[in-house]
């Protein structure tokens, strides 16, 4: 029985009912926290005498920026389904939403027990073992965020010495930073990555050169989703 069970398709099994009640469940939780925290900001936007056009503008700001990352879900969405069937991959992206982690964590998991994904040989087996190097990889987050989190803002106000007007200027650069840092890899090895990072770089200039000149100010609002897909889309050319 048991090895039958084994030799059993492994997609039939990840896209069986158990699977999509545990991404479900998932999925509401991440619905839930949202519903919790917009509440709590718009009461304390209140309290603190932000505006209402304030507000819109953010939450309108915030759905721009958030298509072009979307896109990019999206297409590993499909990817990812292929290989671990459609309620993990819409789990983990639905919650996590980190499509290179995911691919990495499905390489990796296959590869300690000598199989290769979409192959004949990646079984249950195979895929039991991704499933546990996918969750066990989070947990790093999780703890770090829990115990990490509170002390952060403390340690942002002593790394500037007390000089507030630092604040931002160090918040910029880390941001700088971790994007700089997430596409120098694609500078240094030649590739189709090379050509999204480039292209992508060249529509954000000249997206906000003409906002700049014409004065329409929803460009800037859409460069990044605009540059996003520009690049993603001229890197499949090649």
């Amino acid at each position: 029985k048991e090895k039958n069970i084994m030799e059993q398709n492994y997609l039939e099994v990840a896209n069986t009912s158990p699977f999509w009640i545990i991404a479900i469940i998932m999925i509401a939780v991440v619905i839930t926290q949202s519903i919790i925290f917009m509440k709590k900001a718009f009461k304390t936007s209140k309290d603190i005498g932000v505006t209402d056009e304030q507000i819109k503008t953010t939450i309108r700001a915030s759905i721009i920026t958030s298509i072009g990352p979307s896109f990019a879900i999206l297409i590993g969405l499909v990817a990812l389904i292929s290989l671990i069937g459609s309620p993990m991959a819409y789990m983990r992206l639905g919650v996590i939403g980190a499509v290179m982690f995911e691919t990495l964590c499905v390489d990796a998991g296959a590869e300690a027990v000598g199989v290769v994904p979409n192959t004949p040989e990646f079984d249950l087996y195979a895929f039991s073992n991704v499933m546990w190097v996918m969750c066990v990889a989070s947990i790093g987050w999780l703890l770090i965020t829990a115990f990490f989190t509170p002390k952060l803002e403390s340690l942002r106000v002593k790394l500037v010495g007390g000089k507030d007007y630092l604040l931002p200027i160090l918040s910029t650069g880390a941001v700088l930073g971790a994007f700089g840092y997430q596409v120098s890899k694609f500078i240094v090895n030649l590739g189709p990555g090379t050509v999204a990072v480039l292209v992508s770089g060249f529509v954000m200039v000249i997206i906000n050169k003409i906002s700049d000149k014409t004065g329409i100010k929803w460009l800037k609002e859409w460069a990044l989703s605009f540059s996003m897909i520009v690049g993603m889309f001229s890197a499949t050319l090649l």
